[in-house]
């Protein structure tokens, strides 16, 4: 633009006076000052929209964090390596500092982590199945019964333990202090999760297989299932899902029929999890995957994992926690992923746009409208006044329609924020205030 309108000036300068001449330069210096500052502010802006990720928490660092448990405030995770001490650590501060918890561990290659009440339980690669009573300050050996010491995942279903080795299934209802085989002999378990009194099994590569009478039998439950090396469970309602070595597949009627989700596919799924109805997978390679409308669409949310084989999530609290093949766990807030976005119209709309959040000045909560003339990346974000991020309100891909998002700003000081709307092809800014 200022290119144009120099050129503009000197054909304007042939035939104008000096006071003309003059008012048009100052237009010019007026247009290069706002250009500079608009690029000042957009730099900014992209700079710290690259503060939303996920942060290091440390972690042992050298053994593969295998999986997590949780108990009150307390965040455990198993280590496993071949080549190095692996164990049980906790975290008593959301991560930022870890402490190696393994009195009474004989076996430190802990592949499987439950919580039942105040009983923690570790299932190991050799030593079968341990318990600890107190946090992880000691633990016991619980194998009367365990025929197999080799424990690849733990499950509870009420008062009942179950423990999937590389030979079948085994139950205990009185928290570890004896075992009984239930069956399932030559398959290898790496999965069990539970709906109602439906218990679910998911192997190396024969599909998953279903009692609902505490293993007296199992029916094998595949039709649908293209891929049968499940990975993991997880649950949303009625609805079951299976993460295997190609995608993510669910059941609605709990195994009769499977579905494979949308863009998944030929991705190796590791570790599933939710928050309220939002799906997290993860990949071996991929990182962190999101979907917010039960599989049928995923956006990558993994930005900060330098290591993307993630072998396991979990969500505690307001954060989702991700234990990597390197050792390491990291941490994201939930609210920076997902949100309270509603699409108020397919109606498809000639431009973007951002409007103004109403109420403003809002407490605490105001809610923003925007629009987007065909499908987009879309991230929604807040900063402060000195450009710093504040919350991702949302990110990911939508199709073209009017959307509406609520912004709650409970745990934000009264003050002046902006909020961003960003896509491959359009950028706003608008301001609002808080006034508590």
């Amino acid at each position: 633009m200022e290119l144009i309108l120099k050129t503009k000036f000197y054909e304007f300068n042939k035939n104008k006076s000096s006071g003309e001449l003059k008012m048009f330069n100052k237009k010019i210096l007026l247009i290069r000052s706002f250009t500079l500052l608009f690029t000042a502010l957009i730099l900014i802006f992209n700079i710290n929209l690259l503060n939303a990720q996920w942060v290091s928490t440390g972690g042992p660092g050298y053994s593969s964090v295998r999986c997590f448990g949780f108990s009150g405030t307390n965040l455990f995770t198993g280590t496993w390596a071949s080549s190095y001490p692996g164990g049980v650590f906790k975290s008593t501060n959301n991560g930022t500092n870890w402490l190696a918890v393994n009195t009474g561990l004989s076996d430190t290659s802990i592949m499987a982590l439950a919580v039942n009440g105040s009983y923690i339980f570790a299932g190991t690669v050799n030593g079968g199945v341990f318990r600890s009573s107190n946090n992880g300050t000691n633990w016991v050996s619980m194998n009367a019964g365990l025929t197999n010491p080799t424990i690849y995942s733990l499950g509870v279903n009420g008062t009942n333990i179950f423990a999937g080795t590389y030979n079948g299934i085994y139950l205990s209802t009185n928290n570890g202090v004896s075992w009984s085989f239930t069956g399932l002999t030559g398959y290898l378990i790496f999965a069990i999760e539970s709906i109602g009194s439906n218990v679910f099994a998911g192997t190396s590569g024969s599909g998953v297989f279903r009692t609902s009478n505490n293993g007296v039998n199992w029916v094998e439950v595949n039709s649908g299932l293209t891929n049968t090396a499940i990975q993991c469970f997880t649950v949303i309602g009625p609805n079951l899902y299976a993460g295997t070595f190609s995608g993510v597949f669910l059941t609605t009627n709990n195994g009769a029929n499977w579905t494979n989700t949308l863009g998944m596919a030929g991705t190796i799924v590791n570790s599933l999890c939710v928050s309220g109805t939002n799906l997290f997978a993860g990949t071996a390679g991929g990182g962190v995957h999101l979907s917010t409308n039960n599989g049928s669409n995923w956006t990558s949310v993994g930005f900060g994992i330098p290591n993307t084989e993630v072998n396991t999530l979990a969500i505690s609290g307001t954060n989702i926690y991700a234990g990597t093949l390197s050792g390491i766990v990291y941490r994201r807030p939930l609210t920076e992923m997902i949100s309270s976005v509603k699409l108020l119209s397919n109606e498809l709309p000639v431009d973007f746009n951002l409007s103004q959040n109403y109420p403003n000045p809002f407490n605490p909560v105001t809610t923003i409208k925007y629009q987007i003339p065909k499908s987009d990346y879309v991230s929604i974000t807040i900063y402060d006044q000195l450009g710093k991020e504040i919350q991702r309100i949302f990110e990911g891909n939508q199709k073209a329609g009017y959307y509406q998002v609520t912004v709650d700003g409970s745990n934000l000081a009264s003050g002046i924020y902006f909020f961003r709307i960003n896509t491959a092809d359009f950028s706003q800014v608008i301001k609002m205030s808080l006034i508590k």
